[in-house]
């Protein structure tokens, strides 16, 4: 049996809606707290923020399509996209 354990010595104060992308092998959750959409590798190392600024956002999905990997964040409703490295729409 292997057992993985995540250690961080950075921040998280609310994670919220983690999701796991098994195709790229990263981990992304929504802070609700720091008003931040974050990411990692899945051994939790080259973490980034994605999204800042954002009103508690909560839930997450990850969609990939073809080669780009979407993020997307209920509140409010928001989109990062990996292939561009940047927000694509925010309501």
């Amino acid at each position: 049996m292997c057992k993985m354990v995540l250690t961080c010595v950075c921040v998280i104060a609310w994670p919220n809606g983690l999701c796991v992308d098994y195709t790229t092998n990263h981990i992304y959750w929504a802070d609700a707290k720091l008003d931040r959409i974050e990411m990692s590798d899945i051994s939790g190392q080259d973490r980034r923020k994605l999204v800042t600024d954002l009103h508690h956002p909560f839930g997450l999905a990850v969609v990939t399509i073809h080669t780009d990997t979407r993020v997307l964040s209920d509140r409010p409703l928001t989109t990062w996209s990996e292939s561009t490295d940047h927000l694509v729409s925010s309501q």
